[in-house]
């Protein structure tokens, strides 16, 4: 018995079902590629402008306090530098970073302040949708580069006749956006001797908590701190000042609402 031979439209109607299959594999394809780009695209965070902050607000506090009214050394200015600078690397991007001064100058303490947040670096930029060189470059001159001025100014041998870190600390916290809003991720830093000396309040002249206290001060607190962590980076004072100021801190930033404490002896030796 003989085989009947395949037709001419069979043989069309074959190549028209591939080339169907051939047409709806690649719109599929083309169509999931198209959805992949969109995603990515819509998940990459936009920044404001200026402070170079999430649109939906920072994801972090990174609040460093800067005492030039202590003697210090060269070395003690360096060691502080490099902790200070690990730590802003260490940061997520989208933390804001708060540089202040405490100086009983208040012309210095409004001048000598920065933040802003901390952009993603060309290492976390997406390169199928976005221009590393340009996320590059946003990062260095945008982020950067204000924040190593800022901090260079900071981090000079200075002294002053008083030490108003009560007061400059609270006037630095006032000046920082969004303290407040973020829930976690929140570090404040104080590069200084701890010597509190002002009219509010003087270890130099017998001060504790105690007397501040008993003069109705910790009643003025503003509980500004709520959920920090605190870091203390201390210049090395005279042992007997060593108790009296680390129970007054204690007391005090317990007060304000911190959630830890931690202290680092920054010596020359």
């Amino acid at each position: 018995m003989r085989r009947k031979k395949l037709g001419r439209s069979s043989r069309t109607s074959g190549s028209t079902i591939a080339l169907i299959v051939l047409l709806f594999v690649g719109t599929v394809t083309l169509g999931g590629g198209i959805g992949y780009f969109y995603f990515q695209a819509q998940n990459v965070t936009k920044l404001d402008a200026q402070t170079l902050c999430p649109l939906s607000g920072p994801t972090g506090q990174l609040a460093i306090l800067v005492d030039k009214t202590d003697p210090v050394t060269i070395r003690q200015l360096s060691f502080a530098q490099t902790k200070i600078e690990d730590l802003v690397e260490a940061a997520a991007a989208g933390t804001r970073i708060s540089l202040g001064v405490i100086s009983p100058d208040e012309a210095v303490v409004q001048q000598e302040y920065l933040s802003i947040c901390k952009p993603p670096s060309a290492n976390e930029a997406n390169g199928l949708i976005q221009n590393i060189a340009a996320v590059d470059q946003a990062y260095k001159d945008g982020f950067k580069a204000p924040l190593d001025s800022m901090l260079r100014s900071l981090m000079v041998v200075s002294e002053a006749p008083s030490s108003p870190i009560m007061e400059d600390l609270q006037t630095f916290l006032s000046r920082i956006p969004d303290t407040a809003s973020v829930g976690e991720n929140k570090i404040l830093v104080i590069f200084s001797n701890l010597a509190q000396h002002s009219g509010e309040l003087s270890f130099y002249e017998g001060g504790n908590w105690t007397s501040f206290s008993s003069a109705g001060g910790d009643q003025r607190l503003a509980r500004s701190l709520s959920g920090f962590e605190v870091k203390l980076m201390q210049i090395p004072i005279l042992e007997g000042f060593q108790p009296e100021l680390e129970d007054f801190w204690a007391r005090y930033f317990d007060a304000q609402g911190a959630s830890k404490i931690r202290y680092e002896r920054v010596g020359d030796l």
